[in-house]
């Protein structure tokens, strides 16, 4: 009569670890942009009339052209120092027109005798 046998026990194998190799990452070099320079514009400086001339910079009526005078620094008509072109723009006055004679004695006399004739046609 047979018993059960005892079981024996089959190795298993073992696995063999082996290594994968990674790959190195190889630095690379990201170039930097050179900044592009641009020239900035000066600006023209705003040319300053000959001296003596009208607007231009002044201290004295000596410095200042002739039929000209110094006002506020600057050479100037004296007729319209606030011109900077020493051109004067004179505005007329206007004049009132005269309409009619006013009043006269003749006026006042055409005036009584209207009212006179009327005050009369109203009674008669």
């Amino acid at each position: 009569f047979l018993l059960n046998p005892e079981p024996t026990a089959t190795p298993t194998p073992n696995p063999i670890a082996t290594a994968t190799p990674t790959p190195n990452p190889i630095a690379t070099a990201t170039p930097t942009p050179n900044p592009i320079a641009t020239a900035t514009p000066t600006p023209n400086p705003t040319p300053n009339p000959t001296p003596g001339a009208c607007n231009a910079t002044c201290q004295s009526n000596a410095q200042c052209g002739s039929n000209l005078v110094c006002s506020n620094g600057f050479c100037r008509n004296p007729d319209c120092v606030e011109q900077p072109n020493c051109a004067c723009y004179f505005v007329p006055t206007p004049k009132v027109p005269v309409t009619g004679m006013g009043t006269t004695v003749a006026g006042i006399a055409i005036i009584a005798g209207g009212i006179l004739l009327l005050l009369l046609g109203l009674l008669f």
